[in-house]
C-alpha cells in the first residue's frame, strides 16, 4: 500500500468546521499544527503534520520562517475580549507609530483583526492596506509592527521579483502580504506583472497560474495562491484608480511629531511582543472563525468601496470600527469621483454633452468624434492661455479619440464625415452623473494633467 502524498502547508481548514494552523515554538523551533474544533472548542497540538484518510498534511519547513521572512504564531494564548486584545495591539503599536488620526488607527487595528478572519466561510474578497509618505516619516516602522501582527505574513519588498512572491505566498497557502518600496508603474518591466498580481489578488481565492517544469515530458499547471490581506508601502499612490478603489489607503503627513518614538527599532523586542500578540489573535482567530457573519447595513458609496468594506465590517465589525470604516468609505468614494471628473474620459464626455447641445433638435443625436476630440483640445489650450508658459496639447489621433469613446460605452461607426456615436443626455444619465459631467466648470490643474499624461 502506498504511503499518503505529502501536502506541505501553512494551514487549511475543513468543512467539519476544524481549523488548523501552522505554529512555531521561537525557543526550540518546533513546528506542527494546532487543531480547533468548531464543535466543541477542543484543541490539539500535532507535531510536524497531521493524516486525514488519503492526505497527509505537513508543516512548512522552510528557511524564510527560521529567517524571519514568513511570520507564524506560537501556540495560541487567552486573550481575554476583543475590546481587551484591541487595547493591547493600540499600546504595542503606539510604541512604534504615530497615526496622523484616531479614525486612522482604529482602521489599522481592526485590519488586523480582519486579516486573522479574511479566509473564513462567507468572504470572497480582500482588501489591501496601503501606506503611503515620503521618507522620514515613519514608514517602515509603520511596515515593521503593523506587519508583524497580519495573519501568516510573508514580509518583501518591491525589489523582490514576481515569482519570489507569489512562490512564496503558494508555500503559506494564503497568508498576508507585506511589501515595503512597492511603488509600480506603467512602463517598468515587471511592474504590469505585479499590477495583475494584485489584481488576482483581491479575491480570497485568488490564484497566479504557471506552467511547471515537465514531469515525465508532460507540462502541468501549477497554481500559487495570492488572494489575501496586503500591507503595500511605497511614496506614492498605484498607476490604476480600479486598484486604489480596493486599498484602505493610509497616508503619513510630513512634519508628525515623531519625537516619542525611538529612530531605532529595537528587533529583539518587536519580535517577542509581536510573537506573543500573534498567539493571542490565533486564539481569536478560533473564536470567531466559524461564527455567523454581522449584517454590515449598505453604504451609499460605490459598489466596489461596499465590497471592501463589507469584508472587514462582517468579520470584525462592532460599535467602534463600524463609524471608522464607514467614513473612509464615503471619503474614498468622493475622491473618486473627483478623479473620474478630471479623468480623460469625463472631460470628454463633458465635450460630447457640449457637442450634442450645439447640434440642433433633441433627443439622441449622431455626434462626431473629431467634434469630441476638438472641443477636448479647444477646452485645453484655452486654459492654457492663462499660463505664463502654455504647452499645446497635441490633438488627439483618431485611433486614440475612438478608443476613449468606445471605452465610454459607446458604439463608433464609420460615417462620410469620420467616426460617428449616438448620445442623448437623458438614456445615459447615470453615466454623466457618475462623471459629474453635467457640471459646468473651468478646467482644473488636475484634468490639464490628466490630458498631458492620456493625451498621448
Amino acid at each position: 500500500m502506498s504511503a499518503s502524498p505529502k501536502i506541505t502547508t501553512g494551514g487549511f481548514s475543513l468543512a467539519t468546521q476544524a481549523l488548523f494552523d501552522e505554529v512555531l515554538d521561537p525557543a526550540t523551533g518546533e513546528l506542527g499544527f494546532e487543531l480547533f474544533n468548531g464543535h466543541n472548542g477542543c484543541k490539539e497540538y500535532f507535531v510536524r503534520g497531521v493524516t486525514f484518510g488519503s492526505k497527509a498534511f505537513e508543516a512548512l519547513d522552510d528557511e524564510s520562517i527560521t529567517e524571519g521572512d514568513i511570520l507564524l504564531p506560537g501556540r495560541s494564548m487567552p486573550y481575554g475580549d476583543t475590546p481587551t486584545l484591541v487595547e493591547r495591539i493600540r499600546h504595542f503599536l503606539s510604541n512604534y507609530v504615530v497615526f496622523p488620526n484616531e479614525e486612522t488607527e482604529i482602521r489599522t487595528i481592526y485590519y488586523i483583526l480582519y486579516s486573522w478572519l479574511f479566509d473564513r466561510p462567507g468572504l470572497s474578497v480582500s482588501p489591501f492596506i496601503r501606506l503611503v509618505g515620503t521618507y522620514g516619516v515613519g514608514k517602515s516602522n509603520f511596515v515593521e509592527s503593523v506587519g508583524s501582527l497580519l495573519f501568516r505574513a510573508f514580509r518583501g519588498s518591491g525589489s523582490s521579483s514576481l515569482s519570489t512572491i507569489f512562490r512564496t505566498s503558494g508555500l503559506i497557502s494564503r497568508g498576508s502580504m507585506v511589501l515595503d518600496e512597492f511603488d509600480l508603474t506603467h512602463n517598468r518591466d515587471g511592474d504590469l506583472d505585479k499590477l495583475d498580481l494584485l489584481r488576482e489578488g483581491y479575491a480570497v481565492n485568488g490564484v497566479i497560474r504557471r506552467t511547471g517544469e515537465p514531469i515525465k515530458g508532460i507540462r502541468r499547471i501549477e497554481r500559487f495562491p495570492v488572494g489575501g490581506p496586503k500591507l503595500l508601502a511605497g511614496r506614492r499612490g498605484f498607476p490604476d484608480s480600479a486598484l486604489e478603489s480596493r486599498c484602505f489607503k493610509v497616508i503619513l503627513p510630513v512634519g508628525a511629531d515623531v519625537s516619542r518614538i525611538s529612530p531605532l527599532i529595537d528587533y529583539t523586542k518587536l519580535k517577542q511582543e509581536s510573537h506573543a500578540i500573534r498567539c493571542q489573535l490565533l486564539a481569536f482567530r478560533q473564536d470567531h472563525f466559524f461564527r455567523p457573519l454581522r449584517i454590515v447595513p449598505r453604504l451609499r458609496v460605490e459598489p466596489r468601496l461596499m465590497q471592501a468594506t463589507y469584508a472587514v465590517l462582517s468579520a470584525v465589525g462592532d460599535d467602534v470600527s463600524i463609524p471608522a470604516f464607514e467614513s473612509l468609505a464615503v471619503e474614498i468614494s468622493e475622491q473618486m469621483q473627483e478623479d473620474r471628473k478630471a479623468s480623460v474620459e469625463g472631460q470628454f464626455l463633458r465635450a460630447t454633452l457640449a457637442v450634442w447641445a450645439r447640434e440642433p433638435g433633441t433627443g439622441r443625436k449622431r455626434i462626431l468624434v473629431k467634434d469630441v476630440s476638438g472641443a477636448v483640445v479647444e477646452k485645453f489650450n484655452n486654459a492654457q492661455l492663462l499660463n505664463a508658459s502654455p504647452r499645446p496639447l497635441i490633438p488627439y489621433g483618431s485611433k486614440r479619440a475612438c478608443e476613449i469613446i468606445r471605452g465610454l460605452g459607446f458604439q463608433t461607426t464609420k460615417g462620410m464625415r469620420g467616426q460617428l456615436f449616438s448620445f442623448d443626455p437623458a438614456e445615459h444619465a447615470t453615466l454623466i452623473e457618475q462623471f459629474s459631467a453635467s457640471e459646468p466648470e473651468h478646467m482644473s490643474d488636475a484634468e490639464v494633467r490628466q490630458l498631458l499624461e492620456g493625451g498621448k
